[in-house]
């Protein structure tokens, strides 16, 4: 996995996609979960919930797909517990 911790994350980005080394498209709201403690592994000490902006909303149901959960060019955030 390449090292972002440099990249400037304050310009606009308008999808998210993730791959595993073979291919395999990720697009389960798990899957960010996932690549978030794939760059910060610090965080899997920490308890935190994948939230949408405004409506503010927990995803609560990781098992959806991007697609189900409404979240194609969408924002997702991360907030501690």
């Amino acid at each position: 996995m390449e090292d972002h911790r440099d990249e400037d994350f304050s310009k606009p980005k308008t999808s998210f996609r993730a791959f595993t080394g073979e291919g395999q498209k990720l697009g389960r709201v798990s899957d960010v979960r996932q690549f978030i403690l794939g760059a910060r592994p610090s965080m899997a000490a920490a308890e935190f919930v994948l939230m949408t902006t405004f409506p503010n909303k927990e995803l609560a149901d990781e098992s959806q797909t991007l697609k189900d959960a409404n979240l194609l060019n969408a924002v997702i955030v991360q907030r501690l517990k």
